[in-house]
């Protein structure tokens, strides 16, 4: 058994020393670590050099994904990961998903939990639950993706090169459509109960640099692509899907008009958006609905939008005979806001719906406070 890991590199001398240490003191050490880097125009490329003693390999100007390409073409290793160059790993990650992929021969890949980090918040790690449970991207599509940076992911190379590598394309959602290709077929991915990736969260994350209209409607067209692109494959393999797949690329172009009329400030757009996207997700179980609305929201807050203000909006606009959905939104803010915050937001942003709003205060009553 032997693993290679790729690090992707662009001006992270910021992070790359922590990033790196966590890397050499995984229990179940790499073969190799590729440093592939982007253009870098500090000094990060030599920090690596300087201090670890790993050649860097230049790829400049192409991107993350087409980075991760060109390492992927330069290993042989039995297992492959992927590593941002700010995320960390605690010292068992290594260990633990290449157990798992061992253990069981069909799943193409596994993931750990991830615990979102950053400046004066160290990750939340846990090893104690090792437990592999079944991870199924086709179940969920559409929605929010199940694994939220491939910096927890260990991927079988045989598995990887089959599906044509890393995509270079899909910039921004590379990601969503590798998990869906890599089970597209009859492969599995598998994720493992313990928190062993910690994403850090800050200003320089490509997230976090899409506050703009156009990069945002870039985004979303990547993503209906990517998942399109992959629908085409699994349809190959389980034709039996169609009208469930199809069904659901209907809900994602929904979603999309209705993502781009809250960013135009089109109220009336927005709530044809979403009466097509209601209409779409009848039948559907509150779980997928959840997910679509978790996904939609997650996309308008790359603007620099207040939660609040994204479901306030997404609530008032919504048809108010899909009770279901409402519900969901109505939960969705409870659990994250206080009545006052609530009650201040619909003010500040002149919305007029007093039944929602009843029933927003009444759930979000229940719920334990924002943090």
């Amino acid at each position: 058994m032997s693993i290679s890991v790729i690090i992707t590199l662009f001006n992270g001398a910021r992070w790359i020393r922590e990033t790196l240490k966590r890397v050499f003191e995984q229990t179940t050490a790499p073969a190799k670590v590729v440093v592939v880097d982007d253009g870098s125009t500090d000094d990060s490329p030599e920090i690596i050099r300087r201090e670890f003693g790993l050649p860097v390999m230049g790829h400049p100007g192409k991107g993350p994904e087409a980075a991760r390409r060109f390492g992927l073409a330069h290993v042989e290793t039995e297992f492959v990961a992927f590593l941002d160059q700010d995320d960390l790993w605690h010292r068992k990650h290594l260990e633990i998903l290449s157990a798992a992929l061992i253990a069981d021969p069909r799943a193409a890949a596994a993931a750990s939990k991830v615990s979102l980090c950053g400046k004066n918040k160290p990750p939340r790690w846990s090893t104690r639950h090792r437990t592999a449970v079944p991870l199924d991207h086709w179940k969920t599509f559409g929605g929010t993706a199940a694994v939220k940076t491939p910096s927890a992911v260990l991927i079988r190379r045989e598995n990887l090169v089959r599906c044509g590598g890393w995509p270079a394309d899909y910039t921004g959602v590379a990601d969503r459509f590798m998990w869906l290709r890599l089970t597209a077929e009859n492969a599995t991915m598998i994720q493992c109960e313990s928190v062993t990736t910690g994403k850090q969260v800050h200003d320089s994350n490509l997230s976090a640099a899409m506050r703009n209209r156009d990069r945002i409607a870039d985004y979303l067209d990547a993503a209906m692509r990517a998942s399109l692109d992959a629908a085409a494959v699994r349809l190959t393999a389980h034709p039996e899907e169609r009208a469930l797949l199809e069904r659901r690329m209907e809900i994602c172009r929904n979603g999309k008009d209705a993502g781009l009329a809250f960013l135009d400030n089109d109220w009336g757009a927005l709530r044809e958006a979403e009466e097509a996207l209601s209409q779409g997700m009848h039948g559907e179980p509150d779980s997928y609905r959840f997910r679509i609305l978790k996904s939609l929201a997650w996309q308008l807050r790359r603007l620099g939008r207040r939660d609040s203000e994204v479901l306030l909006r997404m609530l008032c606009a919504w048809p108010r005979g899909d009770r279901a959905t409402s519900q969901i939104l109505r939960g969705m803010l409870g659990r994250r806001f206080r009545p006052g915050e609530i009650l201040r937001d619909a003010w500040s942003l002149r919305l007029i719906c007093p039944a929602s709003l009843h029933a927003v205060i009444r759930a979000s009553g229940r719920c334990e406070p924002a943090t």
